[in-house]
């Protein structure tokens, strides 16, 4: 019985002593520092750093000025990022977190006094590899740095609020126009109408990449549960795609992934027009097909307001097939 209490009270300390996992980081958080290295060091070099000899160090300069316009505001299971009013946020995951879809892991020695955040290299620099690393002290109320960022960020919020409520208003009042054309049968009881002008660009994406997230999937075009076919209007930059993607339907999260994007303009049970991550226009309608457990998901995408009127059209008419009229995507 001793024995047992004895390994009993051991087990005890020894639980005790497992190390307790540092704190996250909590509020608001300004930049302090940020160094951009790249994977060449010539290209690292002071011989090399001027914006008008070199590219890449004219993106190592825009980086490091995020520090003057960028805080960060830590939850304890998510992080909002804000650049001068573009606001975007991100689910952290342990450590680690992404930072405008890289993914960046974060580290703090002081319970969170300050914070240091270091990007995986592939794609932190646009179309080059670069390993970015910041450094975040905590900022509360006093701080005026923060208070001049939030001024201006909730300025250009405001006045992006308004011209949103301006496209909401257009939509509104000038609704969407009928489609016409060919009915183009993407699964076995699901069609979209495309006009016949598109019907002859409509292709299957046999190469190059697209990946993609968008209603809460992950899409890329070398799955094999995945089919891509694109197509666009020859007189204007218009251009969109119906993407097929195989899937169970509750993995479908369309309403939580839209209000992730920049800004809502028009919704239905369906489908949006809105302005994604990056700021562009587009739109997004899904419908599924429940005996082929796929869905028919169309995005397109047009600067012009009126062509968008016409590509949500195209998009929402995915539907049921006619008994006999619609023609094969083969």
């Amino acid at each position: 019985m001793k024995r047992g209490v004895f390994l009993s009270v051991i087990i005890a300390l020894l639980a005790g002593c497992k190390e307790t996992p540092p704190a996250s980081p909590d509020g608001y958080y300004v930049i302090d520092a940020i160094t951009v290295t790249y994977d060449n060091p010539k290209d690292n070099a002071p011989e090399n750093s001027g914006p008008d000899k070199n590219v890449k160090a004219a993106i190592r300069d825009t980086m490091v000025s995020l520090k003057d316009t960028t805080f960060f505001y830590f939850e304890p299971d998510r992080v909002i990022v804000d650049n001068s009013g573009n606001r975007f946020d991100s689910e952290i995951r342990g450590n680690t977190f992404d930072l405008n879809d890289i993914q960046t892991t974060w580290t703090s020695p002081d319970n969170g006094q300050t914070v240091y955040l270091t990007t995986e290299k592939e794609g932190a620099c646009g179309f080059f590899n670069c390993e970015m690393k910041m450094t975040l002290s905590r900022a509360d109320h006093t701080s005026e740095k923060l208070a001049g960022m939030k001024a201006v960020s909730d300025a250009r919020a405001s006045s992006y609020e308004a011209y949103l409520e301006t496209q909401r208003q257009y939509y509104k009042q000038h609704g969407f126009p009928p489609v016409s054309g060919d009915a183009i049968r993407m699964t076995k009881n699901i069609s979209v109408t495309l006009p016949e002008t598109m019907v002859v660009n409509l292709k299957k994406q046999e190469d190059g990449d697209y990946v993609r997230d968008i209603g809460g999937i992950h899409i890329e075009s070398d799955d094999d549960n995945t089919e891509i076919y694109r197509f666009r209007d020859p007189l204007s930059d218009a251009e969109g795609r119906i993407l097929l993607v195989k899937m169970p339907k509750y993995r479908w999260r369309f309403d939580e992934w839209l209000n992730q994007q920049k800004g809502i303009v028009y919704q239905e049970e369906n489908g949006a027009i809105y302005y994604n991550r990056w700021g562009k226009p587009e739109c997004t309608y899904f419908r599924y097909d429940h005996n082929e457990r796929r869905y028919v998901i169309i995005v397109a995408e047009t600067a012009d307001q009126t062509m968008m009127r016409r590509m949500y059209s195209i998009a929402r008419s995915a539907g049921k097939n006619p008994p006999s009229e619609a023609k094969s995507n083969k």
